[in-house]
């Protein structure tokens, strides 16, 4: 199966999963492909990761490394391990975040331009987001 739980809601992707895992345990051999990493470490019992060839195959508590899923995906991953779960994260949108923000008099913000450099940010408790309010000509 191409992509079966692909488009679909948490609760129907588990459903889906599920009904795998029981023909699986009936005896039949299910071959599926995803990119729902997360999801394939907690359902799963066999996986096999393949860039163009066969990178690593076996249990995924043994597969999903962060070398391995790099070099399927060719991306820079991040693999936490916490209370039995796997999960998997994507680096790259951090470091993209982080190139986009910046602190201007104290307020943290995303990149913008600004066309002069007198403006105001708006006030925010420490946990909201603001949004930036330009200075209004002298």
């Amino acid at each position: 199966m191409n992509e079966p739980t692909s488009g679909v809601d948490l609760k129907t992707r588990d459903e889906v999963l599920h009904l795998l895992a029981d023909l699986n345990a009936d005896g039949v051999t299910v071959i599926l492909t995803t990119h729902e990493i997360n999801s394939v470490a907690a359902h799963l019992p066999w996986v096999v990761c393949v860039n163009r060839r066969i990178i690593a195959q076996g249990n995924p508590d043994e597969v999903f490394t962060a070398p391995i899923l790099n070099r399927t995906y060719s991306a820079d991953l991040r693999v936490v391990r916490q209370d039995g779960m796997i999960l998997v994260g994507d680096a790259a949108p951090h470091r993209l975040r982080q190139a986009l923000r910046h602190t201007h008099e104290g307020y943290e913000h995303s990149h913008h331009e600004h066309e002069s450099d007198d403006h105001e940010h708006s006030e925010h408790s420490e946990h909201s987001e603001h949004s930036d309010a330009k200075a209004s000509p002298p």
